[in-house]
């Protein structure tokens, strides 16, 4: 996957620069900005791809900054136990995501063993009730509540004590959100987090190509990445 990022609009010439140095042939996936979207979406048409930005999955990207993720309160919980997923809760947490592939298990892997992650178990059974990982794009992801245990209040509670530990790291919080998902938009909105623009997935195998292109359309070896994580 490829993520075109630019840090002020200074640096335009230099980030067009860099995006023609990229190895598109290799990657599958492009994540690229609001900011950016000019650039990124002339740059794939340059190869023949037809660009439909409502095809590029847009998600909102909301933010809270690391001194506001402090403020937020930790609330004790004696009928749930919370703690750091494990590797043996991957297949549990694919099993449940609407992105699931051939590949989204090691994503998934990956991201509970190098990243941060917090999933809250029933005290008596052990069982895996809710979730969400930070994940390998640096926005929480993945965060899921089982249609038994919604309303208790878990996804909030478990996003609060991931944006406080971000915080201990001294890092901000964010999360990409589509602006059909109004549980979680409600949800990141009281708990501070601010929407500050769209970011897109450009997938390969999802677009049309132009019989002038010099790179065919290829799946990805893992699927879809993290998109909206």
């Amino acid at each position: 996957m490829i993520r075109a990022d630019i840090c002020s609009t200074e640096h335009t010439a230099l980030f067009q620069q860099a995006l023609h140095c990229t190895n598109f042939k290799s990657s599958s996936e492009f994540l690229f900005r609001e900011r950016t979207c000019a650039f990124v979406k002339q740059h794939l048409e340059n190869f023949g791809y037809k660009i439909n930005l409502k095809m590029c999955f847009p998600a909102q990207l909301y933010m809270l900054s690391k001194s506001d993720c402090r403020k937020l309160e930790v609330r004790p919980r004696a009928d749930f136990i919370i703690k750091p997923l494990t590797l043996n809760d991957v297949k549990e947490v694919d099993d449940f995501w609407p992105y699931k592939s051939a590949g989204s298990p090691y994503i998934i892997s990956r991201n509970i063993k190098y990243n941060l992650s917090m999933g809250a178990y029933h005290p008596e059974s052990g069982e895996l009730c809710a979730w969400v990982i930070h994940s390998e794009l640096g926005t929480l992801g993945l965060l899921y509540v089982k249609n038994n245990y919604r309303r208790r209040g878990l996804a909030e509670d478990l996003v609060v004590r991931i944006c406080r530990t971000l915080a201990e790291q001294d890092c901000d919080a964010s999360a990409h959100i589509e602006d059909t998902n109004e549980a979680s938009t409600r949800l990141f909105k009281k708990l501070g987090f601010r929407p500050i623009e769209y970011n897109y997935w450009f997938i390969r195998a999802d677009h049309e190509i132009a019989s002038k292109a010099s790179v065919a359309p290829v799946a990805g070896p893992y699927g879809p990445n993290m998109k909206k994580g």
